[in-house]
């Protein structure tokens, strides 16, 4: 993990908080993982998460808070128990905030998305 993230975050970024494998602000994500992501270590509401997802006949459009630069690959499944994550096409570089990427070949059917920030 760069030490500027820690340092951007902890006053004293040698404090057990700042650790990589700490969750200082309870989310679920570790300092690892929210440097990954691009999110805020010390804000429980700073988190990769899908937004929204709206069915049309373009197919499945996910939208999701962002970190430019950052690169993200969208997941699905059909199944919930019992299938396996599929990558849907390539990697997707964030511009800006929030991004957007739509899944063509759901057209019709109901998915379940996830999210993964690349590093």
């Amino acid at each position: 993990m760069d030490d500027r993230f820690q340092r951007q975050y902890f006053p004293l970024f040698t404090a057990p908080e700042a650790a990589p494998d700490a969750d200082p602000d309870g989310d679920t994500f570790n300092n690892h993982s929210e440097y990954i992501a691009g999110t805020n270590p010390t804000n429980a509401l700073s988190l990769l998460k899908i937004d929204s997802v709206v069915l049309n006949t373009n197919g499945s459009t996910l939208a999701w808070e962002s970190a430019a630069g950052k690169r993200y690959q969208v997941f699905s499944r059909l199944d919930l128990d019992n299938a396996l994550w599929q990558a849907v096409g390539a990697p997707v570089t964030a511009a800006g905030a929030s991004t957007a990427f739509t899944d063509a070949s759901a057209t019709n059917g109901f998915r379940f998305y996830r999210v993964q920030a690349l590093p």
